[in-house]
């Protein structure tokens, strides 16, 4: 899995895999996003974020809310060591927050319940000269598991963050090529209700 749910992991797009994403969520906001497997170690995209789309009134969108992105693998998932990659992503789901630039560590383990994957990392949307995460970034951890074509994730994201910190869960079924998933953002209602997310994801050779 290239992400969890919101947070990105090591592994990438097979070389000159496509794949696109739409994601649905509350107050009618929709979040699709592309990405391009250029090498195995490289992938490229963008995508762009949008509230309101779907209901009356005017689309919510800001400077922030359209962005490119890329991803470099630096170390391969092997016995020995983690997968290690570096990137940058944009928008959130409410067009303020980009990820910003990332680092993210992977491990996967072979067990007689699937393959199970463990992610942590940390982002800044800081200055890349003057990096600081506890005022201008978070970090992330994240938990797989693949069952066949079924996916379950469950993560926490936003940690130095309290005010914007979230639990998430979901669950993807792959009926290939096509990509079909809910999600669950913020289980512990530490900012608001809980809210759901509808996923719809293709991925394809170009």
């Amino acid at each position: 899995m290239t992400e969890a749910g919101d947070v990105p992991t090591a592994y990438m797009l097979n070389k000159y895999e496509l794949r696109g994403d739409l994601r649905l969520y509350e107050g009618g906001g929709v979040f699709p996003k592309v990405s391009l497997g250029i090498f195995p170690w490289l992938s490229i995209g963008g995508g762009f974020s949008a509230g309101n789309v779907i209901g009356s009134g005017a689309p919510q969108m800001d400077a922030d809310s359209a962005k490119a992105s890329f991803k470099l693998r630096l170390l391969d998932d092997r016995q020995g060591w983690p997968g290690l990659a570096v990137g940058w992503d944009g928008p959130a789901y409410d067009t303020t927050q980009l990820r910003g630039f990332y680092a993210t560590l992977s491990k996967e383990v072979d067990t007689s319940l699937g393959w199970w994957q463990l992610h942590v990392g940390a982002n800044t949307w800081s200055s890349l000269r003057s990096i600081d995460l506890r005022d201008q970034g978070s970090g992330y951890a994240a938990i797989t598991a693949l069952f066949r074509s079924l996916a379950v994730f469950g993560e926490y994201d936003g940690a130095f963050q309290p005010q914007s910190d979230s639990c998430n869960a979901g669950f993807r079924y792959y009926f290939d090529p096509v990509i079909l998933g809910l999600e669950f953002r913020d289980l512990g209602a530490r900012h608001g209700e809980p809210s759901r997310l509808l996923r719809v994801g293709y991925s394809g050779q170009f």
